[in-house]
């Protein structure tokens, strides 16, 4: 009954982890769409001369995906080397508390989470891209 009693405590901090982890991602996910488009309001002037001067709307897209690409793979490659120590550090954490909770970090799955995590990140860069499609470069350069 002891054992029984633990193990569904422990399924029950599993549960608590879980969902405040996905609250977290879900959360981040919104702030990065926000940046992604407050971004794209402040440089839509730049986007607009580059594309009158030199550059077509393919090159432009191309140049927002490699700088979200660069940006994001730099913070998933930070996270990756950072959930090593965190995730041990976690696990001491519970075998400190003496509650019976045994974690045992999986670190495939958080490197397949991260890479995961990279290419929806990456999919906020949609709306910057399907705006930069439809924009009108004269009327952006209007007043300039």
């Amino acid at each position: 009954e002891y054992l029984a009693d633990v193990r569904k405590d422990g399924a029950q901090v599993t549960m608590m982890i879980i969902g405040v982890m996905a609250a977290a991602i879900g959360l981040t996910l919104i702030g990065i769409s926000g940046n992604q488009v407050i971004g794209f309001a402040s440089r839509k002037k730049e986007y607009a001369m580059l594309h009158s001067c030199a550059c077509g709307k393919k090159d432009i897209i191309k140049m927002i995906l490699t700088e979200n690409g660069l940006l994001f793979g730099i913070s998933v490659l930070v996270a990756a080397i950072l959930c090593v120590p965190v995730s041990m550090l976690v696990q001491h954490i519970f075998i400190l508390s003496d509650t019976g909770i045994y974690v045992e970090p999986r670190y495939e799955t958080m490197i397949i989470s991260l890479i995961i995590l990279w290419i929806v990140t990456m999919i906020t860069a949609l709306s910057p891209i399907r705006s930069l499609i439809k924009m009108n470069t004269a009327m952006e350069m209007k007043y300039e």
